[in-house]
């Protein structure tokens, strides 16, 4: 009874422990796009030329460019709107407001680069890009720790005597010979600068003398003693900018991290090249409300906020364990304390490296927890087939442990090459995703395989009774006694059944479907079109944008002139338009939008505000409608556009009105690349599954992981559900759960032909037995995950319910596969490569006579472990 107190004392003490400091690596989180309000910003597209038309097309080709823009940048999730011919948005979440004003200038740049001598007088010493960086691409390395930006150059001779030769004279003529005290050579002169420019003006930039916007034209500039050349003259590296002072000629951490940031928005920009048509900023909506509720609310007092994510998660927690619970009884409690120290030891290492917490971050932490409380319910499980065998509680928790462990590895180690293949190859989208399974498959090796080890111990070390088979759930009438020679009878609840019976047309039926949703999915990704029914958000809307001068009549507050007052003039079928209403009253952007234009020779700077107004339905601007240009004038017909232009010109001739129709997509991440990468994974976990159970076993897992992932490709696309992207991630979760019952599954295999060698049994039959041996751990596995992504589903955020449906169907396909077709698959790959024997070698099977000693069912030395205990 000691052990037994000591158990429960150390389970409770770790279970109160974990939740006590639970809050402060929550607090800590840094959220991302759905949990935390981001900023949008607002471009309008025009020709280049003032006089031409924009070609209607001109909106997709932007966009796309956008899109690439917004990947490369690192952006893990965003939004990209169309509104009309003109308007985009783009709307996402970052973590400073400098990352904000970067993102802002790198979606529209649009610069040609002049490299230049900083002296002004100077106008020989200058290059265009297309002389020097030509098809060059820039790139950041590392010298140590400090990062510098790599320029190759198309012609470096020429970059060599018309700006480093110019330079170094200006430097001998101007400069001082004197080195200043602790510095390592004189200070450069700033004529002798060279200095990157985008958009260079000769007329009107100057680098000695910069005004206006000149300093914003200024890409970069570098001392050309501090660059360095490549051995063959090719490239050149220029430092990134460190802010702040060395200490002892060595920069912090947080500099150094600046300083890449740095590095790698400017090797974007560089890149970026240039656009076929104008695009303007507008303006930037600062307070972009999230789509799913955030997970914190800070304020005074930090506290939890009652979100849906919150609640779906006690939910899950509560009923998985109590399930768990009635079926294995105290081991529980054990899971209970490793599942919420795996959860604390995650997050802490998760926000040290400053990840953004996504939907894709909260599927990898419940496949983590769900990953430690299985670790305990293997052992549960091969502790008590252990006591079913006659064994006594200190030899079976030794079997128990020992099994639980190593397949516990096999599971840590798959996900680990996941989250690592995930990370690099993923994208910025599932970052966290592989982030979460990466680190906790690491803390795991402390929180459950050492913790197991420690803690279990005590509860199998207590003196056997009655009671004492109550602590695991085992009935003890089924429990053979060794002491009257008595054999195994009870071998598992699902062990006389037989789910692989009539496996054969299942099998031809779901292959069939998984090659013509492969096929599909192939094709979709060659033309580029995505054939998922994603959610649209807004879809309904038609912002009208007014755009009137700083001094304009037209303004919100205006009771003869606001902009509802006007749009209420017009009437379509005799109805007036809808506005979208928030507190009863017409939901309406205000933003201020400066500009240069030219009066008659000189350019000043013009203010313009824009109020936009949401109008429910789709608007073209060409509709027929009725109108009255004034409340006393008749009614006159026009179209929708004509009808608001001719009522605005009448009060603010200067003003200029559009109809912009909302087609919005969350079109990050790309089905494409979630394909492709779930295809790296598939071949990683077979990969190692072939390691660890030979060829047969491998193949039969590629197999059955490629069409219950393809199953899931095809619930989506055959449903027409509205998915956020993110939603197909749900084949990651059909893989790695195949690959997780298939440890289990392979596991028993090699048991049961280590034990059952001398009765002669065929390979199948060693296949079926090993799989029955399986189902009670596998179909709990399978309800364990299942109802915690069915949870989510229906008590966690609407906007993501999707995402988490389509892994409760990877685990319902999982089970389907791998319960329905593993001993089919085993058996029809193991044929095939016995005729290839340059593969595999060809099995022999083993007679009882060349064995020295045969493994029965019957537990060795069992009347002695029944004296002793």
């Amino acid at each position: 009874m000691r052990r037994l107190a000591a158990y429960l004392t150390l389970t409770f003490t770790l279970i109160f422990g974990a939740a006590l400091n639970m809050f402060s690596p929550l607090r800590n989180l840094v959220s991302n796009h759905e949990y935390q309000t981001g900023r949008e910003f607002v471009y309008r597209i025009s020709d280049k030329d003032p006089d031409k038309n924009l070609d209607p097309k001109a909106i997709d080709e932007i966009v796309t460019i956008m899109d690439r823009r917004m990947q490369n940048y690192g952006v893990s999730e965003y939004n990209i709107a169309k509104e009309g011919i003109n308007i985009v948005r783009v709307s996402t979440t970052l973590q400073s407001t400098e990352e904000y004003n970067r993102l802002q200038v790198y979606l529209n740049y649009n610069a040609n680069f002049t490299m230049k001598i900083g002296d002004d007088d100077n106008t020989e010493a200058i290059l265009s890009a297309d002389q020097i960086f030509e098809d060059k691409k820039a790139r950041v390395e590392y010298r140590g720790p400090y990062p510098f930006i790599v320029f190759p150059l198309s012609d470096a001779s020429l970059f060599q005597t018309t700006i480093v030769d110019v330079a170094e004279k200006i430097q001998q003529e101007k400069g001082s010979s004197e080195t200043p005290e602790g510095q390592d050579r004189p200070n450069l002169v700033k004529e002798a600068t060279i200095v990157l420019w985008s958009d260079y003006d000769p007329d009107k930039d100057s680098y000695m003398d910069p005004v206006g916007d000149t300093q914003g034209k200024i890409f970069l500039s570098f001392d050309y003693r501090s660059m360095w050349w490549n051995e063959e003259k090719t490239e050149i590296g220029v430092a990134s900018p460190l802010e702040g002072m060395s200490e002892n000629a060595k920069y912090t951490t947080a500099q150094i991290k600046k300083a890449s940031e740095t590095a790698r928005y400017m090797m974007n920009v560089f890149n970026a090249g240039t656009l076929d048509y104008k695009v303007d900023f507008l303006y930037v909506n600062k307070a972009m409300a999230p789509t799913v509720e955030p997970l914190i609310n800070l304020g005074t007092r930090d506290n939890i906020a009652l979100s849906a994510t919150f609640f779906a998660g006690l939910v899950t927690f509560t009923v998985v364990l109590v399930i768990a619970f009635a079926i294995y009884r105290l081991p529980i409690l054990n899971a209970l304390s490793s599942s919420l120290l795996t959860f604390l030891g995650t997050m802490i290492i998760f926000n040290a490296i400053q990840v953004e917490f996504s939907t894709s971050a909260i599927i990898g932490v419940l496949i983590v927890g769900f990953v430690s409380l299985v670790s305990t319910i293997l052992y549960a499980a091969k502790f008590r087939s252990e006591v079913y065998k006659g064994r006594s509680f200190k030899k079976a928790h030794t079997e128990a442990i020992t099994r639980s462990s190593f397949l516990t590895i096999d599971i840590l180690v798959l996900l680990l090459v996941t989250g690592i293949f995930t990370y690099f190859f993923g994208g910025a989208a599932l970052t966290g995703f592989a982030t979460t399974l990466i680190f906790g498959s690491i803390v795991m090796v402390a929180s459950v395989l050492i913790h197991n080890s420690l803690v279990l111990p005590l509860l199998a070390y207590n003196r056997m009774s009655a009671k004492s088979y109550t602590y695991y759930g085992i009935n003890e009438t089924k429990v053979p006694d060794t002491l009257k020679d008595e054999k195994q009878t009870y071998f598992g609840r699902f062990f006389n059944h037989k789910p692989e019976n009539r496996a054969k047309l299942s099998m031809i039926l779901t292959g069939s479907l998984s090659a013509i949703t492969a096929v599909l999915l192939i094709v979709f990704s060659a033309i580029n079109v995505n054939p998922y029914n994603l959610v649209k958000y807004d879809e309904n809307i038609t912002r009208v944008y007014f755009q009137v001068s700083e001094n304009s009549d037209i303004n919100p507050l205006s009771p003869t002139a606001s902009p509802v007052k006007l749009l209420n003039y017009i009437t379509i079928d005799g109805e007036n338009l809808t506005f979208e209403l928030k507190n009863k009253v017409p939901v309406y952007e205000t933003q201020v939008y400066k500009t240069m234009e030219l009066d008659i020779e000189d350019e000043i700077e013009v203010t313009y505000n824009f109020y936009v107004y949401n109008l429910i339905g789709q608007y073209t601007g060409e509709e027929e409608v009725t109108y009255k240009q004034t409340p006393e004038a008749p009614e006159q017909a026009a179209s929708l556009s004509e009808a608001l232009d001719i009522i605005v010109k009448n009060i603010d001739d200067k003003a200029v009105i559009s109809f912009n129709a909302v087609k919005k997509e969350a079109i990050t991440p790309h089905f494409g690349r979630i394909a492709w990468v779930g295809l790296v994974i598939l071949a990683v976990t077979s990969f190692y599954l072939t390691i660890r159970f030979g060829l047969t076993r491998g193949i039969t897992n590629f197999v059955e992981s490629f069409v219950a992932a393809s199953l899931v490709f095809l619930f989506l696309l055959a449903t027409r559900l509205a998915i956020p992207p993110l939603a197909t991630m749900g084949s990651f979760v059909a893989i790695l759960a195949v690959s997780f019952l298939n440890v289990i599954i392979f596991t028993n295999i090699k048991e049961v032909q280590e034990e059952q060698a001398s009765k002669g049994l065929t390979h199948r039959e060693h296949f079926e037995l090993g799989l029955r041996y399986s189902l009670s751990v596998v179909y709990i596995l399978v309800l364990v995950f299942s109802i915690g992504f069915l949870v989510f589903t229906l008590l966690g955020p609407l906007a993501v319910s999707s995402v988490y449906l389509a892994s409760a169907i990877a685990m319902v396909s999982a089970l389907l596969i791998v319960a329905k077709f593993s001993t089919a698959s085993l058996s029809t790959t193991l044929n095939i490569l016995d005729r290839l024997p340059k593969l595999e070698r060809k099995t022999k099977a083993v007679s009882g006579k060349q064995r020295t000693s045969i493994r029965s069912n019957e537990p060795e030395e069992a009347i002695f472990i029944g004296i002793n205990d």
